[in-house]
């Protein structure tokens, strides 16, 4: 993958996906809606590049910066270690496979996967065109090649009319293009003096609109669509900015994600007047995020919002530790220290003060700082409400980094209390 594509703005899509997953804006067909639901699905099947990735990615041969199987990705704790996801955990078609009762889809290239509930093919740093990094990921045709072979193996194993039921009933997952419009175009001089904005949108569209009617003649009814981001938002492309010295978003390549997603919005009409039977969801993730940048304070208003947004990035951490069965205990020595902290530990309001400070994920508003002050000054009215997170949130850190103030707060005894 292109270094366009960096892994800090992988984790940017991949975590804001996962913490706001519940309030993304779908353009959806009714049948799918009436179809969803009456029935229940058997399979989910996922295409895409670095945003869905699940771990094909470690079986290939490819730059260690197309990979995600090293520290400091999977280090939130539902993992036992990194396993091929840009993320620090989970990415968002694991959420949605839990959301429909499913185990989690296993990569492709995963020796021995099972694949009855379905398979993820997607491939971090991948294009809908063959040319976008190539020979370095599995593009969106390979993608495509390897879903036949997994539904012949399904026809061989169910039998072929189990099998064509699996497949008509399933979800068919994509979310690819980034990288196209990344390190394909903009970071590809030779591309851009072929063609202009227009045509190469053109392009992608008319590549991606084909394997969407492949997998329709394979079977595929249901589908659903992750939209391009404001891609000149992301750090990496932020950098590239003519103006970059006065701040603000690269807006050619922003302009390239609204256009390909307004052009893709048309193909799903058409094609669902087209194709028989053809449903479809399609998320406007650019107006959603775009929203989220230009006025964060309308999401996270509040100094108590801001903190439980942070502790969000920790709720895959929790979720890890309750489906390995962790119990959470009383234990004498962390409510001893809970006791001291609401009782005003000094120790303790440092540190919380010195996380407020220098946790850089929320914007600097003049509102904000005053709450932040307020707090640092010893609120009683934010002291009772960090205790009670306290008690009932379960937000335990075990970081070996962790400062002494840290440690001697969290120390070795579970912490987490009901």
């Amino acid at each position: 993958m292109e270094r366009l594509n960096s892994s800090l703005g992988r984790f940017l899509v991949c975590i804001t996906l996962i913490q706001f997953i519940a309030s993304i804006s779908f353009s959806t067909s009714q049948s799918l809606i009436n179809e969803t639901s009456t029935t229940t699905t058997k399979a989910f099947f996922i295409f895409g590049d670095s945003t869905v990735d699940s771990g094909n990615n470690n079986y290939i041969d490819t730059t260690p910066k197309n990979k995600a199987d090293y520290k400091p990705y999977g280090q939130n704790g539902f993992f036992d270690e990194p396993t091929g996801r840009f993320s620090d955990g989970r990415v968002i078609v694991d959420f949605i496979a839990e959301y429909a009762k499913l185990p989690l889809i296993p990569p492709f290239l995963q020796p021995s996967a099972d694949y009855s509930n379905g398979v993820n093919f997607a491939s971090g740093g991948a294009g809908v065109l063959a040319e976008t990094n190539q020979g370095l990921v599995i593009d969106l045709q390979t993608q495509l090649r390897n879903f036949e072979e997994v539904r012949k193996s399904l026809a061989e194993k169910l039998g072929e009319n189990k099998a064509k039921e699996l497949i008509s009933e399933a979800i068919y997952f994509i979310s690819i293009g980034s990288n196209d419009y990344m390190g394909g175009y903009l970071g590809n001089p030779k591309m851009q003096e072929s063609y202009n904005p227009e045509q190469y949108i053109g392009i992608v569209i008319g590549n991606l609109t084909q394997a969407v009617q492949t997998l329709y003649e394979k079977g595929a009814r249901k589908f659903g669509f992750l939209s391009l981001s404001p891609l000149g938002c992301l750090p990496s492309l932020r950098a590239l900015n003519p103006e970059a010295s006065k701040g603000g978003c690269f807006e050619a390549a922003s302009a390239l994600a609204l256009a390909h997603n307004n052009a893709l919005s048309n193909v799903l009409t058409s094609l669902e007047h087209i194709l028989k039977g053809f449903m479809y969801s399609n998320s406007n993730f650019y107006d959603w995020l775009q929203d989220r940048i230009n006025s964060p304070t309308n999401y996270v208003g509040s100094l108590t919002e801001r903190m439980t947004s942070h502790a969000w990035r920790g709720g895959d951490r929790i979720l890890g530790e309750q489906r390995r069965g962790e119990a959470r205990r009383r234990a004498s020595a962390a409510n001893d220290e809970v006791a001291r902290f609401c009782s005003g530990s000094e120790v303790l309001q440092r540190w919380v003060c010195k996380v407020l400070r220098g946790c850089g994920a929320w914007r600097r508003a003049s509102a904000a700082n005053d709450e932040v002050a307020r707090f640092c000054g010893g609120s009683e009215v934010l002291q009772r409400w960090v205790c009670k997170v306290l008690r009932g949130g379960g937000a335990r850190r075990r970081a070996s980094t962790a400062n002494d103030e840290v440690a001697r707060f969290c120390g070795s005894a579970t912490v987490v209390l009901q």
